[in-house]
């Protein structure tokens, strides 16, 4: 028996008012304003005034199928999202997490109690724990980030992917390439999205180099110069290399270097886990790279600097306000800013990246995972060099 038509009403009036959902016996719907409410011409969403819920919106011009508006509703809906860990980088998640209308940041957990629950007061997290499988035992999340300590990756990220839970890493992702490979291949099988936090691609400045090269500002791209050093020690549980490194072949891998050819290292300071590290790389595409790593310089210093058949890019760092730098090839003359800053936190555009990767998944694959693949496997090339000088 077919029912007959039913209303729904969807949203608060005390922002553009609700909307009537008028779902008649063949299953389409009409939408049209409630009495008195004032309905925008175009599909939005906004947040309500008592409760920060996301409500929707719609334009009655345009007939929308049960399948299109089920598909808007999911678009707007704040995905439920655990975090675990509370130290600085897990600070900066949550206060990204939770200024994005895309997320509704549930729990967080830490090892240390009152550290958590600060964080989870806050950034008004509804829940916090020391007990990290609480998260998908509870059950409720959708997705669960993890700013832990890199030899805890692996595990943690298998047992959220197990439970069926979208995941985003930080960097490492795990702490070889057949671990992570191991960990997409689950992603993979539970159709969930597995992202590493690499968080210098987010950034303007890279996004803008990166455009340019692949519009073939440069032509062809011949080498590629990294210098990546930093005044802190870093993590005790990861030597320069697997501290560093990983952004570094991201943005190689980003870039379409493809998997690393040849590793030779150049300068490894007697093996001191902190550098200075100097390597040698030959890249699939043909790429000549040299990669400088250091921890406990006297400043920070971030330079990538790409040179093609036709001139070079260069960019000395990758906050906001950092631009980018273009020399024509073989004229001597200086650099000249091709891109100015963006403003846009490049950790708050990768939160953005992993919501929308997350809706994608509901009608596309997320993906092999290839790419972390490489890097991972890159990182190890280069340990082994290391360990052979």
């Amino acid at each position: 028996m077919v029912p007959g038509p039913a209303t729904i009403t969807i949203g608060d009036a005390s922002r553009t008012g609700p909307i009537v959902v008028e779902i008649g016996a063949a299953g389409a719907l009409a939408l049209e304003p409630a009495a008195g409410s004032a309905l925008p011409n175009r599909l939005s969403s906004h947040r309500s005034a008592t409760d920060g819920a996301e409500t929707a919106t719609a334009s009655p011009s345009t007939p929308l199928t049960l399948a299109r508006r089920t598909r808007s509703l999911r678009a707007v809906r704040a995905i439920r999202t655990g975090l675990i860990g509370c130290g600085r980088w897990g600070e900066r998640l949550a206060r990204n997490l939770a200024a994005l209308r895309s997320f509704r940041l549930a729990a967080v957990c830490g090892l240390d109690p009152a550290r958590a629950w600060a964080v989870s007061v806050g950034y008004d997290v509804e829940w916090s724990t020391v007990d990290a499988a609480s998260l998908w035992r509870e059950g409720g999340l959708e997705a669960v980030v993890l700013a832990t300590p890199a030899a805890t990756h692996a595990e943690l990220a298998a047992a959220a992917l197990e439970a069926g839970l979208h995941v985003l890493c930080e960097k490492p992702l795990a702490l070889s390439a057949s671990a992570g490979a191991d960990l997409h291949e689950r992603a993979r099988r539970a159709g969930r999205v597995l992202l590493t936090d690499h968080t210098e691609l987010h950034s303007g400045t890279f996004r803008a180099l990166a455009d340019r090269i692949a519009a073939g500002q440069l032509g062809d791209v011949r080498s590629v110069r990294l210098v990546h050093e930093n005044p802190g020690a870093g993590p005790g549980d990861l030597d320069v290399l697997w501290d560093l490194a990983p952004h570094d072949f991201a943005i190689l891998e980003a870039l379409g270097a493809g998997a690393m050819a040849a590793v030779e290292l150049r300068d490894g300071n007697g093996g001191s886990p902190d550098g200075p590290l100097a390597l040698d790389l030959r890249t699939a595409a043909g790429w000549e790279v040299e990669l400088r790593l250091r921890r406990g310089a006297p400043a920070r210093r971030r330079e990538l600097e790409v040179r093609g058949t036709r001139g070079e890019l260069r960019a000395e760092g990758f906050g906001p306000a950092d631009p980018v730098l273009a020399r024509d090839g073989g004229n001597g003359a200086g650099w000249t800013p091709v891109a100015g800053p963006d403003t846009t936190e490049p950790l708050r555009r990768l939160c953005e990246t992993f919501a929308a990767r997350i809706r994608a998944s509901e009608t596309e694959s997320p993906g092999d995972g290839a790419g972390d693949v490489r890097i991972l496997a890159a990182i190890e090339a280069a340990a082994r060099a290391w360990r052979r000088a």
